[in-house]
């Protein structure tokens, strides 16, 4: 299934048929929760092409402990980027699940709520980790590696660039195609034009020297 959303084709691919590892029930929840929890997200786990995953709101009352109201009032408060739509069908991103559920097992929930929480969160491993996702993922760390050598080139023919964009000084033949939001920090970025500039690799050099010296605010 797929829906194209702010410009961007979301495509999905359902986790139905694709028997999930999940852990062992938890010593202290219950047998017939731990069963629906895994059957919830078995049923409605979804992956992209990216490998990254999501779970349909039909899971979302079992896996969060909550009722239908609770689940919806989840869904509406999360940004954008945290959530999507296909046709009729809605669908929560993985992390900002986990996140979620973290939460609600510090706060100050009846010991049976908490461990099934607790359960829902050792089980949405499951989700993150099955195999074709990972397998998804793996790929594109290798197009990532492979596109870096064609950014520079990419960039300054994109947005006709002649002088370094961290100096302002004329571009110099051995310049560099610098990621503003680091590889390290967030690979998906690694291949976006908007994510790079061309700088003089002197310039390049003394930005790295320098953000090694930041701080915690």
């Amino acid at each position: 299934m797929s829906e194209k959303t702010e410009g961007t084709q979301i495509r999905v691919t359902s986790l139905k048929s694709t028997p999930l590892k999940f852990p062992n029930p938890g010593e202290f929840v219950d047998r017939e929760h731990a069963e629906a929890v895994r059957k919830a997200i078995q049923q409605h786990g979804v992956y992209d092409e990216k490998g990254k995953t999501a779970l349909g709101t039909p899971a979302l009352h079992t896996v969060l402990g909550t009722d239908p109201t609770g689940a919806k009032k989840f869904y509406n408060k999360l940004p954008d980027k945290d959530k999507f739509k296909i046709g009729g069908d809605r669908f929560v991103r993985t992390p900002a699940l986990s996140r979620e559920i973290n939460e609600r097992i510090e706060k100050s929930f009846d010991a049976v709520k908490n461990e099934q929480l607790i359960e829902s969160d050792r089980c949405l491993g499951a989700l993150r980790d099955n195999p074709d996702s990972r397998t998804r993922r793996l790929l594109n760390e290798s197009a990532n590696r492979s596109g870096q050598r064609a950014l520079k080139k990419q960039k300054i023919a994109r947005d006709g660039i002649s002088a370094c964009q961290k100096t302002g000084e004329p571009l110099e033949p051995d310049a560099q195609a610098h990621h503003i939001v680091r590889r390290a920090d967030d690979p998906d970025l690694a291949l976006n034009l908007d994510n790079i500039e061309i700088v003089n690799k002197a310039a390049h050099a003394e930005h790295h020297k320098q953000e090694k010296n930041i701080e915690y605010e």
